[in-house]
C-alpha cells in the first residue's frame, strides 16, 4: 500500500470523524488524466471516469465536497511530479492521504468515504 501524506498531518484524529471536523463535509480530491486533445478536460481513462461518477454522486448528495483536478500526463506540472513521482492517475486524496492504486481507491471509497459503501453493490 502506497499512501502518501499530502495535507496537514498534525490534525488530530480525535477531533475528526471520517474526515469531518465540526460537522463540516469532508473534502475529497480526485486527480484524473486530462484529455490528450486539450490537456484540460477529463480524459479517456475508464477508472478515472468511474471514480469521478461515484464521487460526484456523493457530492450531489452532500456527503462530501469533491475537488477534481486534471493532469496532462504529456507535461505534468512540477508539483505533481514531485508529489507523485511517476504514478499515473487516478489518485484519490482524502484526509491527508493519497491513495494511488485502483483497487485500493475502490476499497477506500467503500470503507472511508461517507456513503461510499452504497456505491459498489
Amino acid at each position: 500500500t502506497r499512501l502518501l501524506p499530502v495535507l496537514n498531518p498534525s490534525e488530530s484524529m480525535s477531533e475528526e470523524t471520517n474526515g469531518q471536523a465540526n460537522g463540516s463535509v469532508p473534502e475529497v480530491e480526485l486527480i484524473i488524466k486530462a484529455s490528450t486533445i486539450d490537456g484540460r478536460r477529463k480524459g479517456a481513462c475508464l477508472f478515472c471516469q468511474e471514480y469521478f461518477m461515484d464521487l460526484y454522486l456523493l457530492a450531489e448528495l452532500k456527503t462530501i465536497s469533491l475537488k477534481v483536478t486534471t493532469v496532462d500526463m504529456l507535461k505534468p506540472p512540477p508539483d505533481f511530479r514531485s508529489n507523485f513521482e511517476a504514478t499515473p492517475p487516478p489518485i484519490l486524496i482524502d484526509n491527508g492521504l493519497a491513495v494511488l492504486e485502483n483497487d485500493k481507491i475502490e476499497r477506500h471509497i467503500m470503507k472511508n468515504i461517507p456513503g461510499g459503501h452504497n456505491l459498489f453493490v
